[in-house]
């Protein structure tokens, strides 16, 4: 039964992983699929309302119960976020660090998305001038 636990504690965490890769890409979708938008600019606004919070991501949550399910002496209880980039950088990550990302990145698409369509594109649409 651990190896099951495990596994779908495995199946999150890559879950997890597609949804952050999303929150970075979709700037570069969105060049080709302007839907992206619709749910790209949601999905910041909630992983920031998270951070603001103080809260967990409920994918994290659901990941560190499977892997304490798994196995309850390895499980370390840190975010998925946090875990990545620790063992990418092999060091201790903030967590101010990871706010000041969630919060660039949503500063970033609310002006791709609202600020910047509504400045400067004369109620054509982004990028598209008067004719």
């Amino acid at each position: 039964m651990k190896i099951f636990y495990l596994l779908l504690a495995n199946l999150i965490m890559f879950l997890h992983l597609g949804v952050v890769l999303f929150n970075f890409g979709a700037f570069v979708l969105d060049l080709k699929f302007k839907k992206v938008r619709y749910i790209h600019l949601p999905v910041l606004l909630y992983s920031g309302y998270l951070m603001a919070a103080g809260k967990d991501c409920p994918l994290t949550t659901w990941e560190n119960n499977l892997r304490w399910l798994a196995n309850p002496i390895a499980a370390s209880g840190k975010g998925f976020i946090s875990r990545l980039l620790d063992q990418m950088l092999l060091g201790q990550t903030s967590p101010g660090v990871i706010t000041a990302v969630t919060f660039t990145l949503i500063a970033a698409a609310l002006w791709t998305y609202v600020l910047y369509p509504l400045l400067f594109s004369n109620g054509k649409g982004p990028g598209k001038t008067k004719s």
